[in-house]
């Protein structure tokens, strides 16, 4: 009995670190897509984009689309200053932090919702800028396995 009670809490320990792990992995990964998009390094972040994302789309067509992002977000924030959203929640088994990431622009009473979608290990495979994520109105792309 004291075996499997042993056991049973490894398991448990062992399940929260990974969680812990990907949960920092996944803000590490937001904030070099963030530094890269204040940059506008769009060469490097092409680069690090999933395979599938690549096959599916040329380098011009990516860096055309993250331009328009980057010009849509710059009308909200011209800092470019992605926060977390304390109010967003999302069920981690549709959405888990090895693949997924939502981040908010707020600044002047206009808003914006950046949804990022990640293969592993945090390679860019899609990204919408949304105003309202109820409309489903926004820009961006899905290219994920």
């Amino acid at each position: 009995m004291n075996k499997r009670l042993i056991f049973i809490v490894f398991v448990a320990l062992s399940v929260g670190a990974c969680s812990g792990l990907h949960k920092k992995a996944n803000r590490q990964a937001v904030e070099k897509l963030n530094n890269q998009f204040r940059q506008e390094n769009y060469d490097e972040m092409y680069q690090q984009t999933s395979g599938i994302l690549k096959r599916s789309i040329s380098k011009e067509e990516f860096i055309s689309k993250v331009r328009n992002m980057h010009e849509e977000m710059k009308n909200v924030d011209e800092n470019l200053i992605w926060r977390e959203d304390g109010n967003a929640h999302f069920d981690e088994g549709v959405f888990p932090d090895d693949n997924f990431s939502y981040r908010v622009m707020l600044k002047n009473g206009k808003q914006l919702q950046i949804q990022i979608d990640w293969n592993s290990p945090f390679q860019l495979c899609g990204l919408q800028v949304l105003q309202d994520p109820n409309d489903g109105i926004g820009t961006g792309f899905r290219y994920c396995d």
